[in-house]
């Protein structure tokens, strides 16, 4: 599964055949990365592409050096279940 950057959306995006898009929209505070929402196709949810595009969003924080905020309930699932993301977590909110 191929993920995008959409910087001008602020989102990273998974597209699918047909138009359709999932997508984790992502803001900025402070120098924070702020994860806001996770939206994937009903016809794609057994996909694994929320936690791709969940895992894809960590990672880019981790190789840029950033703190995340998480107000996505999917991606604070995600980030519970996949410690290994937890040290990349702002105390800020």
């Amino acid at each position: 599964m191929e993920v995008l950057n959409n910087k001008k959306l602020f989102r990273f995006e998974i597209p699918f055949e047909g138009g359709k898009i999932a997508f984790l929209e992502y803001r900025w505070k402070k120098g924070d990365m702020l994860l806001m929402r996770t939206y994937v196709p009903v016809e794609h949810r057994r996909q694994k592409a929320g936690a791709t595009l969940a895992k894809t969003a960590m990672e880019y924080a981790r190789d840029n050096n950033l703190k995340v905020q998480v107000f996505c309930p999917f991606a604070e699932l995600f980030i519970k279940k996949h410690e290994e993301y937890k040290g990349l977590l702002s105390s800020e909110k």
